[in-house]
């Protein structure tokens, strides 16, 4: 890491950027053996033209090199000025810290990069999906800097290498957040995570929560829980929506499609829809880096993107 880069990060956390074993605190796994080869130029490279542009949604200048803003490195941009190299983009995307089991320093490294996130990115707990995309001005290049290195310090599930007496299980992603406090109004149930959005709108799991913030921040009107239509053999039990838009559009968050007498409800629901002509919007996790494209016709001229 650059000098620069370092003092984005509290000096207490910086260590950790580097993910090395330290004081007999065993974090299972190097940052050499993490780093993917050092092959910088996306062109030939599929697999660091894909991060780059995961992590900033838009395609790799390919005619254009600078310096790595975090390691110094040779790299390239998929925003003007925002040169990162293969490296970091890999550690971005997939930590440096493993949960061994055994709390020590290294845990609250991993709380301050997810208050932090939660703060200046995604104003309340971010799931995983959305840790794919960076969410801050790109303009902002030191904000982009900083995001990126709190994402290195966060540990992902199934990233564990449990210690030969670890104290506790590895957490899962939702019990990170816990420990990190940023959860203090929610209520697990078997659905998910009860929540409140910024807005107060009460939410069934953090992903509901996710598109409720979305849609608050980007100033488009939402109204919770409206009632679908009733029907004689569609809707004879009060089927609600997740929301409203002022148009009269329906949105559904499809968060446990898996189960079956879930997907049957939501068929009914989108028949339902096609009965009465209403528009019918449906997001599903996998779309939380897609909200400014599904919800762009909803945007306040000059909020897309």
């Amino acid at each position: 890491m650059t000098a620069a880069a370092q003092r984005l990060i509290p000096e207490l956390h910086r260590r950790w950027l580097n993910a090395k074993p330290d004081d007999g605190e065993a974090l299972a796994a190097r940052a050499g053996s993490l780093l993917p080869p050092l092959i910088d130029d996306a062109a030939e490279n599929s697999y660091y033209r894909r991060a780059l542009e995961a992590l900033f949604g838009a395609p790799v200048n390919l005619a254009e090199r600078g310096p790595c803003r975090l390691c110094g490195r040779s790299a390239q941009s998929a925003r003007p000025g925002l040169f990162y190299c293969h490296g970091c983009c890999a550690l971005a995307r997939g930590g440096v810290l493993r949960d061994t089991g055994v709390d020590g320093a290294w845990t609250e490294a991993i709380v301050y990069a997810l208050r932090r996130l939660a703060e200046a990115e995604f104003s309340g707990p971010p799931s995983l999906t959305q840790l794919d995309r960076v969410g801050v001005p790109f303009e902002d290049h030191a904000l982009v800097d900083e995001v990126l290195l709190c994402r290195f310090l966060l540990p992902r599930p199934g990233s564990a290498v449990l210690s030969a007496r670890p104290l506790r299980p590895a957490r899962t992603w939702t019990e990170w957040l816990a420990h990190a406090g940023l959860l203090t109004d929610g209520v697990r149930t078997s659905l998910g995570t009860t929540t409140r959005a910024t807005d107060g709108h009460l939410c069934r799991s953090l992903f509901e929560r996710h598109v409720d913030d979305f849609l608050h921040h980007r100033g488009v009107t939402h109204e919770p829980e409206p009632a679908y239509p009733r029907h004689p053999e569609l809707n004879t039990t009060g089927l609600r929506a997740d929301w409203r838009l002022a148009d009269g559009t329906f949105v559904e968050a499809l968060g446990l499609m898996t189960q079956e007498a879930y997907a049957a409800k939501v068929a009914r629901k989108r028949e339902l829809a096609r009965h009465h002509g209403l528009r019918l919007v449906t997001v599903t996790a996998e779309d939380l880096n897609r909200l400014p494209e599904i919800f762009a016709d909803w945007l306040p001229k000059g909020s897309a993107g």
